[in-house]
C-alpha cells in the first residue's frame, strides 16, 4: 500500500492567520504532482488542524501560536485549488481520507487505525506545511510505526526557515525523496556532455581547474564519466603554497589520474611580478599627477588603494581568479580544448564570482543547480565526503564563502527554490546582491544552457 499524506494545507496556513506566500507558490506544483502520480498512491490522507476557540485558549499551544483553524471556519478548510483537484478527478476522489487533529501530531493508535498494513509492505510520502512542527512530528511517529516513510522537501514549507532547515537536516538522507532527483540530474548531465562533445566541441578536450572543492570535484567527475579521462585535462593552479592542494590531487586520483597526469601550474611568480610592477608604476603615476580634491576626489582614494597593492582585498581576491582563468585558456589554446565553468546557481544568483575569472568558461554544468543540489549530486556519485562537504572559501581572505555573504547557502538555496520563506532583511540583501551581480552571469560563453525545471 502506498500512501500520500498531506499535512494541514489549509487556508489559515496560506492566506489566513499564518499568511505564507510560499504555500501558495507551492500548491500548483503539488497539484500537478498529484495528478501525474494519481495511479501511484492507493490512498491520499488529508490532515486538518482543528481547534475549538475556547479550548484552544486554555492549551499550551496557545502560548506559542494565535488561534487558527477553528472548525468550520474559512481558515480551517483545505486550500480550494488543492481540494478541487482532488475532488474533480474520479480516481483521486475515491482515495481521499480526512483526519482532524487538535495537536501537532496524530497519535500512534489513530495512525494504526487509518493506515492498514494487512496488505503487506507500507510506503508513505509526506508533504505539507508547518514542516518544523506538524510535518516533522508526524514523520517521526510514522517512521517508527512503518519504517518506509519519506519526506518530499520540494513540497514541505514552514513557518520559520531556520527551523525548517534544522529539521530537514535531522531527517536521514534515505528518508528524503526529492522530485529533483540526483539520478535524473546525473543522467541528463551525462547525456548533455556527450552530445556537446559530439557536436559543437567535437574533437576537443575539456580543460578544468581543480580546486578540490565540491563544484570542481563534481564537474571533473561528470566529465570523466561522460568522456573518459583521456579527453579531460585537470589543472591544479595554486598561488604559492596551498594548504589544501592535496584535495585537488585526491579528486583527480578518484577519477583515475596519477599525480603525473595532473597539470600543476603555480601562479605565485606571476602574481608577485604583477604586484611589484603595479606598486612601482602606480606610485610613480600618482606622484606625477596633480591631485585636485575639488575636481576629482576619487583620485586620492585610488592613490591610497594602490600604495600597497597586497592590502587591497578586492585586487588580492579577484586577480588570482583571473590569472587562473588565463592559465586554463592558455592550456585550452595549446592543447585544443574548451574550458569548463564550475560555478553553481547559488553563487551565480548573488554574483559571488569574479568577472572574467571563475565566472568565465565555454560551457557550464552546474549553473542550474543550487549548492544543496550539487552536494547531493556529489554524494550520488560517491565522491569522498571531505571534498563534497568541504567548507567553501576563496582561499584568499581567510573567511568562508558564507562569512563573506552574510548568510548560509542553505538559506540562499531555500530562497531560490521557495522565495517567500526568507525574512525581509535577508531577502533584501540577497536581491541587492542578485541585481548588482547580474552583469557577471551574462559573461559566460555557454553555447547551450541545460535547463533543469521541476518535472512533477
Amino acid at each position: 500500500m502506498k500512501y500520500l499524506i498531506i499535512i494541514d494545507l489549509q487556508n489559515d496556513f496560506c492566506k489566513g492567520v499564518f499568511k505564507n506566500e510560499a504555500v501558495e507558490k507551492m500548491i500548483p506544483n503539488l497539484c500537478k504532482y498529484i495528478l501525474n502520480h494519481r495511479h501511484k498512491y492507493d490512498k491520499i490522507i488529508l490532515t486538518q488542524d482543528t481547534h475549538n476557540k475556547e479550548e484552544y485558549e486554555k492549551s499550551e499551544e496557545s502560548k506559542q501560536f494565535p488561534i487558527h483553524c477553528v472548525k468550520d471556519t474559512e481558515g480551517w478548510k483545505i486550500i480550494k485549488s488543492l481540494w478541487n483537484i482532488l475532488h474533480e478527478n474520479k480516481i483521486l476522489r475515491k482515495k481521499i481520507i480526512r483526519i482532524e487533529k487538535d495537536k501537532f501530531y496524530i497519535s500512534e493508535s489513530k495512525w494504526k487505525e487509518v493506515i492498514l498494513n494487512k496488505h503487506g509492505e507500507i510506503e508513505i510520502d509526506i508533504v505539507g506545511t508547518a514542516t518544523e512542527y506538524c510535518v516533522y512530528e508526524n514523520y517521526k511517529i510514522l517512521s517508527t510505526l512503518f519504517g518506509n516513510v519519506n519526506i518530499i522537501p520540494e513540497f514541505c514549507v514552514g513557518l520559520n526557515y531556520n527551523n525548517v532547515i534544522k529539521v530537514l537536516n535531522e531527517i536521514p538522507k534515505e528518508h528524503k525523496k526529492y522530485m529533483y532527483s540526483s539520478q535524473m540530474i546525473y543522467n541528463k548531465l551525462i547525456e548533455y556532455i556527450q552530445n556537446l562533445f559530439n557536436t559543437e566541441f567535437k574533437g576537443l578536450k575539456a580543460v578544468i581547474g581543480v580546486s578540490g572543492g565540491k563544484d570542481s570535484s563534481v564537474v571533473l567527475t561528470l566529465l570523466v564519466r561522460a568522456l573518459g579521462k583521456d579527453k579531460v585535462i585537470p589543472v591544479a593552479i595554486p598561488n604559492g603554497e596551498q594548504k589544501d592542494i592535496s584535495d585537488s590531487y585526491e579528486i583527480c586520483k578518484f577519477n583515475g589520474y596519477s599525480t603525473e597526469e595532473v597539470l600543476n601550474i603555480n601562479i605565485y611568480s606571476v602574481m608577485n611580478a604583477l604586484n611589484l610592477e603595479l606598486n612601482e608604476k602606480l606610485n610613480k603615476y600618482f606622484e606625477n599627477v596633480e591631485i585636485n580634491k575639488n575636481k576629482n576626489e576619487n583620485t586620492e582614494i585610488n592613490k591610497k588603494a594602490f600604495e600597497d597593492v597586497e592590502k587591497c582585498l578586492r585586487y588580492k581576491t579577484n586577480t588570482p581568479a583571473r590569472i587562473r582563468m588565463t592559465v586554463l585558456y592558455s592550456i585550452s589554446a595549446l592543447k585544443g580544448g574548451v574550458v569548463a565553468n564550475t560555478c553553481n546557481l547559488s553563487e551565480d544568483y548573488v554574483g559571488y564570482s569574479t568577472k572574467f575569472g571563475d565566472s568565465a568558461g565555454d560551457f557550464s554544468l552546474l549553473n542550474h543547480l543550487t549548492v544543496d543540489e550539487v552536494v547531493r549530486l556529489g554524494e550520488f556519485m560517491n565522491i569522498p565526503d571531505k571534498l563534497i562537504h568541504k567548507i567553501p572559501d576563496d582561499g584568499m581572505c581567510g573567511k568562508s564563502d558564507e562569512d563573506n555573504l552574510g548568510f548560509s547557502y542553505s538559506i540562499l538555496d531555500m530562497y531560490i527554490r521557495h522565495e517567500c520563506l526568507i525574512d525581509d532583511n535577508i531577502k533584501n540583501k540577497i536581491m541587492k546582491m542578485h541585481e548588482s551581480g547580474i552583469t557577471k552571469s551574462k559573461l559566460g560563453l555557454i553555447p547551450k544552457n541545460l535547463s533543469f525545471k521541476y518535472l512533477y
